[in-house]
């Protein structure tokens, strides 16, 4: 395990669902998902690793400073530090094993704070992440009470309404979306809260004399529990927004699902404009090609946003190197203390001297409503027949 990688695999861990959004089009975040790379807070036990004593002894050190965060999240008086033990640890939810492990914590943390939306959204996508359903509905009940303006807290009931072809409910949840005045996955909150517990334990002398990358890198300790934030809410599962792009497909050719376009019109523009994440954002763009909404503005906003994702990316590319450390620093602390991860990315390309608006002449080459995306959009009712009503 290396401060270097973590820093670069960290930041690429967040940038690759987007980056798959981009190329498919209105690509799944599960299966964008699964392109991300391993989370770097796993340490390398691989045959190359234990052949070498130091990169043994290194990966063990890491997992003995991990498991160090885990144990003080764990032995809190606080339900949001039980929820987030979780979260560092990456368990799934199991009711039947014994007291003291994350799936007993997380119960015990959404038991315990009922009023918290970040217990209860870690227990959603957990519930989510692990196919527990059921745990799912009770916390995004929890969190429809807090906070019924966030749209993405419906996310949930539109996913179990579409699996179970109940059209009238997928309605009904659409238009209670729609009256949303934010998209919110509490991505910022939650890299601010792991971010915190790492710094409550320092990275011990001992890991940073093992490892020689760190002192290569020159890398101040505290830039890790930074980058370790980072890749632990990257990893984190994504809510279920493929089922909202299937809810908002519009058959061309039957009409099927049309009445559903102002109101798939209005979440799309709330995720493109309020979305904290550029996931959100750009299944947004993705939403509106759909459900044939798009107008030109809808387009020049998209365009706007794809040039900074992309100005942002070329960014992170030049950041493996000694003297990165400052930068990724200050991106990290934009990511924790900005309302959205797009306004974080504007903020790295303002101290870099890049422009935070494309030139006239340029193309953007990832654009959502490219026409080989609208002929997708045409077959993919071709090989998914729906239900009649």
């Amino acid at each position: 395990m290396r401060v270097r990688s973590l820093v670069v695999v960290a930041l690429l861990a967040v940038a690759q669902p987007v980056l798959a959004v981009f190329v498919c089009g209105d690509g799944s975040p599960a299966s964008a998902a699964a392109d991300v790379p391993p989370s770097p807070l796993a340490p390398d036990y691989s045959p190359t690793a234990d052949a070498d004593p130091q990169a043994a002894a290194t990966a063990l050190a890491w997992r003995e400073y991990q498991d160090s965060v885990f144990a003080a999240l764990r032995d809190s008086a606080e339900p949001r530090d039980w929820a987030l033990a979780v979260l560092v640890r990456g368990a799934p939810i199991d009711t039947t094993q014994p007291s003291g492990t994350p799936p007993d914590l997380l119960q015990r943390a959404v038991r315990a704070g009922p009023n918290d939306a970040i217990v209860q959204w870690i227990a959603v996508m957990q519930s989510q992440r692990h196919d527990s359903h059921v745990s799912a509905m009770e916390s995004s009940q929890a969190l429809q009470r807090i906070e019924p303006e966030n749209a993405a807290v419906w996310l949930t009931d539109l996913a179990n309404a579409m699996r179970q072809q109940d059209r009238d409910a997928v309605d009904g949840i659409l238009a209670r979306m729609s009256t949303g005045t934010r998209f919110d996955t509490h991505y910022s909150e939650l890299t601010r809260a792991v971010a915190e517990a790492y710094q409550r334990q320092p990275v011990p002398a001992s890991y940073l004399a093992l490892d020689s990358d760190t002192q290569h890198f020159n890398t101040s300790p505290d830039v890790l529990p930074l980058t370790a934030a980072t890749a632990v809410v990257a990893a984190f599962a994504f809510p279920p927004l493929q089922e909202l792009i299937n809810a908002c497909r519009i058959n061309a050719k039957t009409g099927d699902n049309a009445q559903r376009a102002g109101d798939c019109a209005a979440i799309a523009r709330l995720m493109i404009a309020r979305g904290d994440t550029m996931v959100a954002n750009r299944l947004g763009a993705a939403l509106l090609r759909v459900s044939n909404t798009v107008t030109d503005e809808d387009r020049n906003v998209v365009r706007n946003q794809d040039w900074i994702y992309q100005k942002y990316l070329a960014q992170v590319s030049k950041w493996d190197n000694p003297d990165a450390a400052d930068e990724v620093t200050a991106h990290i602390q934009d990511t924790i203390n900005s309302p959205t991860e797009l306004e974080a990315m504007r903020r790295t390309l303002a101290r870099s001297g890049t422009l935070s608006a494309p030139t006239s002449d340029w193309v953007d080459a990832y654009t959502p409503f490219a026409a080989e995306n609208l002929q997708r959009d045409v077959e993919w009712f071709d090989k998914n027949p729906q239900p009649t009503k």
